[in-house]
C-alpha cells in the first residue's frame, strides 16, 4: 500500500512539474517553440500535430475520461476546420493560420475583408483572401513573432519545408475548394470564425469533466484565469480554493459568458464609465452591463464566482483593470498575448517554479 501511495505521489509531482513547464511555454515562448513542444509526430522530417496535440497546445489537459458525444463532435469539426489540406495532421503553417484566427476580434476581419474586396462584389477569391491573411498575420501577436513556415529539428528539412510551405501557404481548400476556384463571402467566413470559437469553448467546458451537463464553481473560476502568466495563476488558485462549490455552471451558461466576452470592448467602456461616475462596479452592475451590451442574462451564481476571483478585498466591487486585462487574454484563448517576453513576469515565473521544485522535493 505504501509503495502504491508513493508511486501515485510521484506521478502527481511529475504531472505538476510537466504542467508548470507547459504553461510557461504557452505563456512566454515563440509559436515555433510552442508547436515543437506539443507536436508528437513527424511527416517527412517535419513536425506535425495530431488533434489532441493541437488542443493541448491551447488548453491544459484536465479530464482524461471517455469523451462525450458533444466533445467528440466538436473536436472532429474543429480539426476539419484547421486541417486545411485534409491530410489528417496539422502543419505549422495551418497552426499559425488558426492562431491568427483566434487572436483578432471579428471586427478586424470584417474591415479587412471589405478592404480587400477590391471589386466590391461581396466576396473574396483565394488570392485576395491569402493577401488579407498575410497582412493580418503580420499584425497578430502570434504571426508577428513567427519567423518560419515549418518546424523541424533538422535545419536542412526545415529550410526545404519552409520553401515548400511558402509555395502552398496561399491555398485554403477548406474555404475555397481543392482547386481554389470558389469564392468566400464575409457571412460565410464569419460563420467559420463563430464555429471555431464555439467548438473551442465546448472543448474547454468538456475538459472539466461535467456531470449532468454542469461544472463546479471552481472549474468555472479556473477557466477564467486559465491564460494568465503562471505565477499569477498560482495566486488566483489560492482564491479559487476558497470558493463555495455549491454553485454549478451549465453548458448554456458557460456559452452565455463567452458571448459577454465577445462584446468585451463595449463591456469595458460600460465598466470604466460607470465606475468613474459611481466609484465602483458591483454585481448588479455587471449583470446589467451584460444584459444591455451583450443581451445576456448572467446567472447570479456565476457573478458571485467572478467576484470571488476579482474582488480580493471583498469590497463588493470589481478590480476593474485586473478583471478586464485577464478577460482580454481569456477572450482570445491566450493567442493575443505578445510573444516578446516580459522580463519581470518571466523572472517572477522562474522564481516561483524554483520555489515549487524545492517544495516538491
Amino acid at each position: 500500500e505504501e509503495s502504491k501511495k508513493g508511486s501515485k505521489d510521484s506521478e502527481g509531482i511529475k504531472d505538476s512539474v510537466t504542467e508548470a513547464y507547459e504553461n510557461r511555454i504557452r505563456a512566454f515562448s515563440s509559436p515555433e517553440k510552442v508547436f515543437q513542444l506539443f507536436a508528437t509526430t513527424q511527416k517527412d522530417g517535419e513536425a506535425h500535430m495530431h488533434p489532441k496535440d493541437f488542443l493541448r497546445s491551447i488548453h491544459p489537459t484536465r479530464h482524461t475520461g471517455q469523451p462525450s458525444r458533444r466533445q467528440g463532435a466538436a473536436a472532429k469539426r474543429l480539426f476539419q476546420l484547421v486541417d486545411l489540406n485534409g491530410d489528417g495532421l496539422i502543419s505549422y503553417h495551418e497552426y499559425i493560420f488558426f492562431m491568427t484566427m483566434l487572436s483578432l476580434p471579428p471586427s478586424r476581419f470584417k474591415v479587412a475583408f471589405e478592404m480587400f474586396d477590391l471589386d466590391s462584389n461581396g466576396s473574396l477569391d483565394q488570392k485576395e483572401f491569402a493577401s488579407m491573411i498575410e497582412v493580418l498575420k503580420s499584425k497578430s501577436a502570434m504571426g508577428a513573432s513567427s519567423h518560419s513556415n515549418a518546424v523541424s529539428t533538422s535545419n536542412k528539412v526545415k529550410s526545404a519545408k519552409s520553401k515548400e510551405a511558402q509555395v502552398h501557404k496561399g491555398k485554403y481548400p477548406v474555404l475555397f475548394g481543392q482547386r481554389g476556384l470558389k469564392t468566400l463571402t464575409y457571412s460565410r467566413f464569419a460563420g467559420f470564425l463563430d464555429q471555431l470559437q464555439k467548438d473551442l469553448v465546448t472543448l474547454e467546458f468538456e475538459s472539466f469533466g461535467p456531470v449532468e451537463d454542469s461544472i463546479t464553481a471552481g472549474a468555472f473560476a479556473t477557466s477564467l484565469v486559465s491564460h494568465v502568466y503562471p505565477n499569477q495563476y498560482k495566486s488566483y488558485m489560492k482564491r479559487i480554493k476558497l470558493i463555495d462549490e455549491s454553485t454549478r455552471v451549465t453548458y448554456e451558461q458557460f456559452l452565455a459568458f463567452e458571448q459577454v466576452l465577445a462584446n468585451l470592448d463595449d463591456i469595458s467602456v460600460a465598466i470604466n464609465t460607470f465606475s468613474a461616475a459611481n466609484g465602483g462596479f458591483g454585481k448588479e452592475h455587471l449583470k446589467h452591463a451584460a444584459k444591455v451590451v451583450a443581451g445576456v442574462k448572467l446567472d447570479a451564481g456565476m457573478v458571485d464566482v467572478i467576484f470571488d476571483v476579482f474582488d480580493s478585498d471583498k469590497s463588493g466591487t470589481l478590480e476593474n483593470d485586473e478583471f478586464l486585462a485577464v478577460m482580454q487574454v481569456r477572450r482570445f484563448h491566450g493567442a493575443s498575448r505578445r510573444r516578446t517576453v516580459d522580463v519581470g513576469a518571466f523572472m517572477g515565473c522562474c522564481q516561483g517554479c524554483f520555489v515549487d521544485n524545492l517544495t516538491l522535493s
